[in-house]
């Protein structure tokens, strides 16, 4: 399971993204990455090693910026090398993090090959960028909504645009996506895990639902494309380690006595831990392992 992160703010919000990350490594990946909209552009950094490897990465390089996305990807398009690693650009204008699988890439793909642009990854998320990119005429928000229509599959994203450097726009569909409410600054994560100690306020989107979040609010419409409001949940969240149950976070240790939190959509960890221990799993580490520099083969229903 991919992880998602993205956030505006009038502050660095790298290590905001790079700490979501840390929280949705429970999920799995093989590759990370973050990008912010830094001097009038996006900027990235990538790895295909541990999010730590990232941040690392983000310090030696002074990655900065105030609006950003983040992500962990499991592989599913594409060996997990950087040039398939997440966030993916499209003209050096747009920034694209993408969880789940488009069915319909590859006539995508050649309708756009048609119009002039060049893929550099193996991804099905290329696809996307690509696509935001050639339908954009001014209004982020708009135009993924536009774009989203075109998508068959299962998909959460979160995308930036530098001509709107404090916008960050997300879609979801059959994947689950999250807006983090702050004061003077707003969130998206792919759990609400992944924000603990920048906000406790939250909005579970509902499928087929498209949020833009900025410095002074939310939108959201619904599948319709009608304007909507979603039920915002304070869910009080803590550093420390975490236990699982069923659908809901123990605290083990931390800032307070444990304390069971219900979270919305959390993942259904039995299904979770039996995935860990089966054969395909450990199939598609072995794959892992000898696939740096060779095409990945997706196991089939992972």
């Amino acid at each position: 399971m991919c992880g998602i992160v993205g956030a505006v703010a009038q502050r660095n919000i790298v290590s905001v993204l790079v700490e979501g990350l840390r929280r949705l490594e429970y999920r799995g990946y093989d590759s990370c990455g973050v990008a912010v909209i830094a001097d009038g552009e996006p900027k990235r950094a990538r790895s295909v090693e541990r999010v730590s490897d990232l941040a690392d990465q983000v310090r030696d390089t002074h990655l900065e910026g105030e609006t950003g996305i983040a992500h962990t990807r499991w592989a599913t398009h594409g060996a997990p090398v950087t040039t398939n690693a997440h966030p993916i650009f499209s003209s050096n204008e747009v920034a694209l993090v993408h969880n789940g699988i488009v069915e319909n890439y590859e006539s995508l793909r050649e309708m756009l090959r048609g119009k002039g642009y060049e893929f550099v990854s193996q991804t099905d998320t290329e696809v996307i960028a690509h696509l935001i990119h050639s339908m954009y005429q001014g209004d982020l928000f708009q135009t993924v909504r536009d774009a989203v229509r075109l998508l068959h599959g299962a998909y959460a994203i979160a995308v930036v645009h530098k001509a709107q450097p404090h916008t960050v726009v997300g879609a979801r569909q059959g994947s689950p996506l999250v807006v983090g409410l702050g004061d003077g600054e707003n969130f998206l994560a792919s759990d609400a895990l992944a924000l603990a100690g920048s906000t406790d306020r939250f909005s579970f989107l509902d499928e087929g639902d498209v949020v833009e979040i900025t410095l002074d609010g939310v939108k959201i419409a619904d599948r319709e494309g009608m304007p909507a409001q979603r039920e915002v949940r304070v869910v009080a969240a803590y550093g420390g380690r975490y236990l699982a149950r069923g659908g809901a976070v123990e605290v083990l240790e931390g800032d307070a006595s444990p304390q069971r939190v219900a979270l919305v959509e959390f993942p259904d960890m039995a299904r979770l831990k039996a995935f860990y221990h089966s054969a395909e799993y450990q199939a598609l580490k072995a794959i892992r392992s000898r696939a740096s520099h060779a095409t990945f083969t997706a196991i089939e229903g992972v």
